[in-house]
């Protein structure tokens, strides 16, 4: 059973390493990084078909695209800039329903994605089977440390 519209762990915001919110009725995209990360001394190269949105050497990132709204494709994206290896991190994806509450984790309690070898990721069945997922106007995912507790019990 899906725990909808409860606030996200006390400790994401402190586990989480580096996020992005993505708003798909404005494209505005937001990404943060957690002052207290160290950026690889060479980041992972950017993906090909995207040089323009290359993040700068030394810098920590997260780029992701999610299908437009009315639609449960599958988000994709990639991590550049995170020292040690992609096992090292796993990613928790949360909703913002139009009533600016935040679901999660979705698909379901205890969902994560992992990071493929080149740090790329494709989060399919997001959407937990509630019709209002397919047309929530945000989408929130955080890069936090692969032992990091920070799903719902």
């Amino acid at each position: 059973m899906q725990v909808e519209g409860i606030p996200y762990p006390a400790n994401l915001k402190a586990a989480e390493v580096v996020s992005v919110t993505l708003d798909r009725t404005t494209g505005v995209r937001t990404v943060y990084v957690n002052p207290a990360i160290q950026p690889a001394a060479s980041p992972a190269p950017p993906p090909a078909a995207s040089p323009a949105a290359s993040p700068a050497a030394g810098t920590v990132t997260i780029t992701a695209a999610t299908p437009p709204t009315g639609s449960t494709a599958a988000i994709t994206g990639k991590v550049t800039g995170l020292r040690g290896s992609p096992i090292d991190y796993i990613i928790v994806l949360y909703v913002q329903a139009p009533e600016q509450v935040w679901y999660g984790p979705k698909p379901g309690i205890g969902a994560t994605t992992t990071l493929a070898n080149d740090w790329s990721f494709t989060i399919n069945g997001w959407a937990s089977g509630d019709p209002h997922d397919a047309n929530v106007p945000s989408i929130g995912m955080y890069v936090v440390a692969a032992g990091s507790q920070v799903r719902h019990a």
